[in-house]
């Protein structure tokens, strides 16, 4: 099927959840697409783009008409059948898959809210509920039409969530999931080593220090464990006292029963209530 050069083509909605190519992508395109002709056709689905939108404008960039070809299948399926052609032209592993599952969920979901909603209307004007396909959520369409568990979705998206560099070197193929997965629980592992009773009786402050130093320079435990000692051992005691002295004046109201409590403890202690109150403090913070 051919159409005229005049005529601009829009693009179909579920075209859009693949990202357009980069600058650099779109160059090499047009120049192999005017050494080589154009290869794949660019598909229409009621006439508009449902793939092809970078050999489209690459073909009008370039003053060569585009070939098009209709898709024939159903509407329910017309998702499906857009991400096995991108799917084809890409070599991408179980773990690839699903990372890119993940990141095209916001526009599954959008589209899976937009046919649920056709369905509702449908219901409304008293049509034949026979005819109409049961909804599934975006999870379940993502892992058919990826081909991928859903497992698989659920993991990619935890790993994004709690790591998005762990995340893109998974959807590059520098790891699998699984072996991102075994990091994390690493770096959780050595978290909650840190906060057992057994460890070194370290502060809450240098706790989360030797955490720090442990995932962001990749040392072990005992060497961050022993850097935040030495620099305990390296503070003077006019240090660690000015830490304890230096107070900011804090403004307490007390009840009549406890202002009496504490009036009777300074007459019988033979000191001011200030000075009841400033020990109490001292013996609350060590």
């Amino acid at each position: 099927m051919k159409k005229s050069k005049d005529t601009r083509i829009e693009f179909h909605s579920v075209a859009n959840i693949f990202p357009m190519m980069t600058e650099n992508e779109f160059e090499s395109l047009k120049d192999n697409i005017e050494q080589n002709g154009l290869i794949q056709p660019i598909y229409l689905f009621k006439g508009q783009i449902i793939d092809g939108r970078n050999r489209y404008l690459a073909c009008l960039e370039r003053g060569i008409e585009p070939t098009f070809r209709n898709y024939e299948g159903t509407e329910s399926d017309l998702l499906t059948f857009v991400i096995s052609l991108n799917l084809q032209r890409r070599h991408l592993n179980t773990s690839q898959k699903a990372c890119l599952a993940v990141e095209l969920l916001p526009e599954l979901e959008r589209i899976t809210k937009a046919n649920l909603s056709s369905k509702m209307s449908a219901i409304r004007k008293g049509e034949d509920l026979s005819k109409l396909t049961k909804p599934e959520n975006s999870r379940n369409i993502a892992a058919q039409s990826f081909g991928v568990s859903g497992g698989y979705i659920s993991l990619a998206k935890q790993i994004r969530e709690t790591n998005i560099e762990l995340f893109d070197q998974v959807k590059n193929g520098l790891f699998t999931l699984q072996k991102a997965k075994a990091q994390l629980n690493q770096k959780e592992e050595v978290l909650s080593k840190l906060t057992k009773p057994e460890s070194i009786e370290l502060t809450k402050n240098e706790l989360r220090k030797v955490t720090e130093l442990v995932l962001e320079l990749g040392i072990s435990e005992e060497k961050a464990q022993a850097y935040i000692l030495k620099k305990r051992a390296k503070q003077t005691p006019q240090d660690k006292n000015k830490k304890r002295t230096e107070m900011k004046e804090v403004k307490v109201r007390f009840t009549e029963e406890i202002k009496n409590k504490l009036q009777d403890l300074a007459k019988e202690q033979h000191k001011s209530v200030a000075e009841i109150l400033r020990e109490l403090v001292r013996q609350s913070y060590g």
